[in-house]
């Protein structure tokens, strides 16, 4: 995120100026801001580079991850709305479940998945053990087989594989 707020901040100081004196002064002020800004994450965030590489890794699976959860969110929109004008009360089934995932960051991710989408809400979570309420049985079904759950599962494998074997204490809520 560090390189994203250099490359903003340059392309919004620079505007119409093809001075390089000013190019120059304005990417040393960028570099020195970058800088600080990754000292203050560092001390305050425990923010290391390794993390920094690791969502510049991440960020495409995070991308597909938000554009099926829309399209999850959506649907099961469809689905209560659908559930809600026919006949019949809600039968409310509590589901537990274990995610198999790893790292605290990737349940986290499939925790708000769930709560996001109509018709389900996370209860509690301890480690990978899920308790989902759901506003009908067949909700229950296929929480771990959903597009969104296969992408969080991508983003778990690709945290869990760093360099050391190690999880980062970054992305590990344990």
């Amino acid at each position: 995120m560090i390189l994203a707020f250099f490359i903003i901040f340059v392309a919004f100081c620079i505007g119409p100026s093809t001075d390089f004196a000013a190019f120059a002064q304005i990417c040393l002020v960028a570099l020195f801001l970058c800088f600080a800004m990754f000292l203050f994450s560092k001390k305050i965030f425990g923010y290391t580079l390794r993390t920094e590489l690791l969502l510049y890794r991440l960020f495409p699976f995070l991308i597909l991850y938000g554009g099926a959860l829309t399209v999850a969110v959506i649907r099961a929109n469809l689905a209560v709305l659908k559930k809600i004008f026919t006949p019949g009360q809600p039968e409310g089934v509590v589901v537990t479940f274990h995610s198999e995932l790893q790292n605290g960051f990737a349940n986290t991710l499939l925790a708000n998945a769930i709560t996001l989408t109509p018709g389900t809400i996370t209860v509690h979570t301890e480690g990978d053990l899920f308790t989902v309420h759901c506003l009908y049985a067949s909700y229950g079904k296929g929480l771990t087989d959903s597009s969104c759950a296969r992408i969080v599962k991508k983003i778990d494998r690709m945290i869990g594989s760093s360099k050391d074997g190690k999880n980062p204490k970054e992305f590990s809520h344990d």
